[in-house]
């Protein structure tokens, strides 16, 4: 396949995140517009204690009106992590669940890109097994969430049953879903 020409970018707002318009050619020469969002890159933690208790965190959602979205815990990686995503994994699971990073043992489970079509993001996903909490919450300023525990079976079952909607975003789905295949795989070579 050819590759895309970008022929102009004009930066359409700029704050926490950038929105660009761009002009490229297509591989058929076609000449498109598209509107860009650029935003920084993100990580998204299965974290599980030896309970085999997945910590999850319920937070509002304001861009869908959902007072208490179930997700796992997460952040955006910034400068203050090196832009390593697993320091900003340690971080946001030390800040959204007051579990102790170093006692866990980490598997990087990959990354995904959750919007192709407009954004840049792309979400790097962890497994941290032997999650246990030792600190309290240490939330942002413009943060407020509950951390909870599910079973990590009951989890699994959630995600893969289409009627269940306790986890409607990507990072719990493929956060959840990775983990279980990796432990599985694991767990059928010992």
């Amino acid at each position: 396949m050819n590759e895309l020409k970008i022929i102009s970018r004009e930066c359409k707002f700029s704050n926490w995140l950038k929105v660009d318009v761009v002009k490229a050619i297509l591989p058929n020469n076609k000449e498109v517009s598209r509107d860009i969002v650029i935003k920084g890159d993100a990580v998204a933690i299965v974290a599980l204690n030896n309970n085999n208790d997945l910590f999850l965190v319920k937070q509002p959602r304001v861009a869908h009106m959902i007072p208490d979205f179930v997700e796992l815990p997460a952040g955006m990686i910034e400068k203050k992590h090196n832009f390593d995503p697993l320091v900003a994994a340690k971080s946001e699971l030390k800040e959204e669940t007051g579990c102790d990073p170093d006692s866990c043992i980490w598997t990087y489970l990959g990354k995904y890109i959750p919007d192709t079509s407009s954004c840049t993001t792309k979400i790097h996903l962890y497994l941290a097994e032997h999650a246990e909490i030792k600190y309290s919450l240490n939330l942002d300023d413009d943060e407020y969430l509950e951390c909870f525990t599910m079973p990590f079976s009951e989890a699994i079952k959630k995600v893969n049953d289409f009627n269940d909607r306790t986890f409607n975003d990507s990072c719990a789905i493929i956060g959840i879903t990775r983990a279980a295949q990796y432990l599985n795989n694991m767990q059928n070579t010992l």
